[in-house]
């Protein structure tokens, strides 16, 4: 026993050796690597190493913004109580008449009237006043915004451009003047509703009091409101980080993917109070476009393939998507043809009836924030190819499989548009596909299709359920109009299966070349150089080819 002990001694410290110099090879091969030799790159961003301490850090953030998030609750509930306890001991005094009797002259002496009626504000009464102080400072706020966003439409139905009415110059003519107007008017008007006789008391010094105790309040409940839903502070930056595209689209500065650290905010503060100081003295003359602040412009190289027609139709065109209200109008003098570019979307009824997402190449389901766009002929078609073909399975009475192959891309996208009433009940790629917004009577649903490899070869199946005629005449007018509709068949001599020739849904199906030689073809590459520099263009290659079925 004693040998069996010692062997098996020995064999546990000749595996915990092994593991040692394993351990130390594996250093010695990473300390060895020539990526450790080389200088640090002192303009990259410093990587983010995870500790202990790190993790920790990250595992009580969610327990100490909500220990927070209380703790300012309570220094606000502190606050009022205070605040209420010294307007009870503080007195204030107010004439025995509403209007004070004129001076007494006696032997020459001037007695003024007096004003001893002393009043204690109670607690209930002073949480009374707050209340209307709050509602006086939610009128304001509402009726400084209405005022400013009225000017805003104002300025929009008259056709003004956003290089007029973003000068900083007319920011205070057009925005803040109607702004503090309607805050002042709306929040004078709020409190002589609200508060009332009560406010008699409370003048001046008392008055700011209780404005601002409101304002704490409102803070207060929004903070309360936050920590109930659950919001992190990593919500702000996400916003920041996912809203640059649309909010850039005005001019305003690109931001980064991380938040900015305090010394580089500060200097970008610096600097741009130092152009709007610039820009005040020289009258707001120059473009409200730079290199520091460019347009965003979006070029898409398309193919349009119809094939509802027979022949199918083909089409190429660059689509360009009005992401701001200067789209394309400031791009004219240095783009050939744009002046002419024709609008797709909002305005044109016909083509969006007869296609879905009105025959643009959406890459993503952005159809309420990008409602327009403008098409400007292409001389040559783009160098993606996608090759798409669909076909209708009918399997019952009330579902009919659509089956569509396609190759190309790497990247496809579908949007599945089902006729008034039906749905997509199933699809071979998501179980449970999730709707969309919907296109008119419509229900959309947006598939977006990815492939390691190019050309990618994939095949979707997907379900389309379809309500019988009989079925929505019966849940609209009832049994009455559904004989009806069965006499018109027998009548006509059709039956219910005749609704099978009916079109059951659309589908566009777009092919994207993000990437790689077939992304950008030699007119695209021309055009994109014809740019001005205060642009930030970017686009890439579609191939669209749009099914009714």
């Amino acid at each position: 026993m004693l040998h069996h002990a010692s062997c098996g001694e020995w064999r546990r410290k000749a595996i915990s050796m092994n593991e040692t110099c394993c351990v130390c090879t594996r250093a010695a091969g990473l300390l060895a690597r020539p990526e450790l030799a080389r200088e640090p790159e002192r303009a990259a961003a410093a990587p983010v190493f995870f500790d202990v301490l790190g993790v920790a850090a990250v595992a009580v953030r969610a327990p100490a913004a909500l220990l927070a998030a209380v703790g300012a609750l309570a220094l606000l509930l502190l606050r009022l109580h205070l605040t209420a306890v010294h307007a009870r001991a503080q007195r204030t005094s107010r004439p025995l008449h509403a209007h004070p009797p004129p001076k007494c002259r006696v032997a020459n002496v001037v007695s003024e009237p007096r004003f001893d009626l002393t009043v204690y504000m109670k607690r209930g009464e002073w949480a009374r006043v707050v209340c209307g102080a709050g509602a006086a400072v939610g009128a304001g706020l509402a009726g400084g915004l209405g005022a400013s966003a009225a000017m805003g439409a104002l300025l929009h139905e008259l056709g003004a451009r956003l290089a007029f009415y973003s000068r900083p110059w007319l920011l205070v003519p057009l925005y803040a003047l109607p702004a503090v107007c309607g805050c002042w008017g709306s929040a004078r008007w709020t409190w002589s509703r609200a508060v009332g006789a009560r406010g008699a008391a409370v003048r001046g010094w008392w008055r700011a009091r209780a404005c601002g105790e409101a304002v704490c309040a409102w803070g207060g409940l929004a903070l309360a409101a936050c920590a109930a839903r659950g919001l992190r502070s990593g919500f702000v930056p996400f916003l920041w980080v996912r809203g640059v595209g649309r909010g850039g689209a005005g001019g305003s500065a690109a931001g980064r993917a991380d938040v900015p650290r305090g010394r580089r905010w500060r200097a970008a503060r610096r600097r741009t109070c130092a152009r709007a100081r610039c820009a005040w003295g020289e009258g707001g003359a120059r473009c409200s476009y730079s290199a520091e602040r460019p347009q965003r412009v979006l070029l898409f190289h398309t193919r349009r393939t119809d094939h509802a027609r027979a022949p199918p139709s083909v089409e190429h065109f660059f689509w360009i998507p009005e992401i701001d209200a200067n789209t394309p109008h400031s791009l004219a003098g240095y783009v050939e043809g744009v002046e002419s570019a024709r609008a797709s979307g909002a305005t044109d009824e016909a083509e969006c009836a007869r296609w879905v997402y009105c025959g643009a190449p959406y890459y993503l389901p952005v159809r309420r924030l990008i409602a327009r766009g403008h098409s400007l002929p292409a001389r040559e078609p783009p160098r993606t190819r996608l090759q798409a073909a669909a076909r209708r399975q009918r399997l019952n009475a009330t579902i009919s499989a659509l089956h569509l192959d396609i190759r190309g891309p790497q990247h496809v996208v579908v949007v599945v548009a089902p006729a008034a009433g039906a749905r997509l009940a199933w699809t071979s790629a998501l179980s449970g596909p999730l709707e969309g917004p919907r296109w008119g009577l419509r229900r959309t649903y947006f598939l977006s299709v990815h492939h390691a490899r190019a050309p990618a070869h994939m095949h979707l199946e997907l379900h389309i359920q379809v309500a019988s005629t009989l079925q929505r005449l019966h849940s609209i007018a009832g049994a009455d109009l559904q004989g009806q509709y069965k006499l018109h068949l027998q009548h006509e001599g059709v039956g219910e299966e005749g609704e099978e020739e009916k079109e059951v849904a659309q589908l566009s199906v777009a092919g994207h070349s993000l990437f790689g030689e077939d992304a950008l073809s030699e007119e695209h590459q021309r055009l994109l150089a014809r740019l001005p520099p205060w642009t930030a263009p970017f686009g890439w290659g579609v191939d669209l080819h749009l099914f009714a079925l």
